[in-house]
């Protein structure tokens, strides 16, 4: 058996919805209000930073940015068989396709009222191994998000079994916090 590893490297893009207890959620409204500041500025000032790291949260949208910095790496047995950049990826830039890609849309529209963390890291992004008896590139599936104006490189494939990231080595560049207040309908909610 041998090792399939694939690495990202680049910008990604991070969506995590957070779950703060009903105290930090009232604490958070009395200090936006009373010191006519931003929800992003409250949220990460000194003393609350702590306590909203150690809220529940769940990963929404993660993934690698089409940026000019992103690289794709695919080895095999210790060997480095491909590199490559997302417009590679992208079949509306080339003649014909040349790698398999599931495409989905993603709207940030669609999230529910709640409190979330958009991040922006850049370094390893996701480095994902598997050991198999043999590789063909054609059974290697991307797994693309379009966010709005954004292309995502969310996960991966093979031969339909979906690839988890085993580490990663990030430094994070934009950490920003919003809170939703409307459904789809766009009615209010407290």
């Amino acid at each position: 058996m041998k090792k399939l590893k694939i690495n990202l490297f680049g910008e990604s893009f991070i969506i995590k919805k957070l779950t703060p207890n009903i105290f930090l959620k009232e604490q958070l409204a009395e200090i936006a209000t009373t010191n006519n500041i931003s929800f992003n500025e409250v949220i990460q000032s000194p003393p609350l930073i702590d306590d909203i790291a150690k809220c529940d949260c769940e990963i929404i949208i993660q993934g690698l940015l089409n940026t000019y910095k992103n690289q794709i790496e695919v080895w095999f047995g210790g060997k480095k068989i491909l590199k490559l950049k997302m417009p590679n990826l992208n079949a509306n830039n080339l003649l014909f396709p040349l790698y398999k890609c599931e495409v989905n849309e993603f709207s940030l529209s669609f999230l529910q009222p709640a409190f979330y963390n958009q991040r922006a890291e850049i370094g390893l992004i996701a480095c994902y191994e598997i050991s198999l008896e043999s590789f063909n590139i054609d059974d290697l599936i991307f797994q693309i998000s379009n966010l709005e104006n954004k292309m995502l490189l969310t996960g991966i494939k093979y031969k339909d079994c979906v690839l988890f990231s085993l580490k990663t080595d990030t430094l994070i560049v934009q950490n920003f916090y919003f809170r939703k207040f409307t459904d789809l309908n766009n009615n209010f909610i407290p």
